[in-house]
């Protein structure tokens, strides 16, 4: 059973230092929180919310694999090299493609004419709410833009 538990410690403590260290894992994360609010006020069907996510589930855990990935270059290979650097553009690249299809599935779900519809009525009806979200903006960007730690 510790064995179990040491490696949930391992696990959050990894998700914890991409977070704080990799620029976009805070991008993917803020847009993941935006996009489960937009599902909750939106009133997604069940299969709407498990394509929104598997979607965020699939762009994190790319971006957390293209993480280890570029660290692990870092170590093997410290100097700059043309063939590390192909294994880096073709880890963010996987990362990208999530993104994109991540995308194309949020335009289907989000911009239909019932969420567009639910969406308009949660504004109308909940202004202070939406003032609130809105303001929210401004921590996000601080969060993403935060400084970068370097202690590995």
């Amino acid at each position: 059973m510790k064995k179990f538990l040491k490696s949930f410690k391992y696990a959050a403590y990894g998700i914890i230092k991409a977070i704080s260290q990799e620029r976009n894992m805070r991008i993917h994360i803020c847009m993941t929180v935006y996009v489960l609010t937009a599902a909750f006020i939106t009133k997604l069907g069940v299969g709407e919310w498990l394509a929104v996510l598997l979607c965020c589930a699939l762009v994190i855990s790319a971006e957390a694999i293209n993480t280890a990935i570029e660290k692990m270059c870092d170590v093997l290979h410290p100097e700059k090299g043309e063939k590390i650097g192909v294994v880096k553009d073709i880890a963010a690249g996987a990362v990208l493609v999530c993104a994109l299809f991540s995308a194309a599935v949020g335009c289907v779900v989000f911009f239909s004419r019932e969420s567009l519809g639910n969406a308009g009525a949660f504004i109308r009806g909940h202004t202070v709410l939406t003032i609130i979200l809105a303001s929210t903006l401004v921590p996000a960007i601080m969060f993403i833009c935060g400084r970068r730690r370097d202690d590995n």
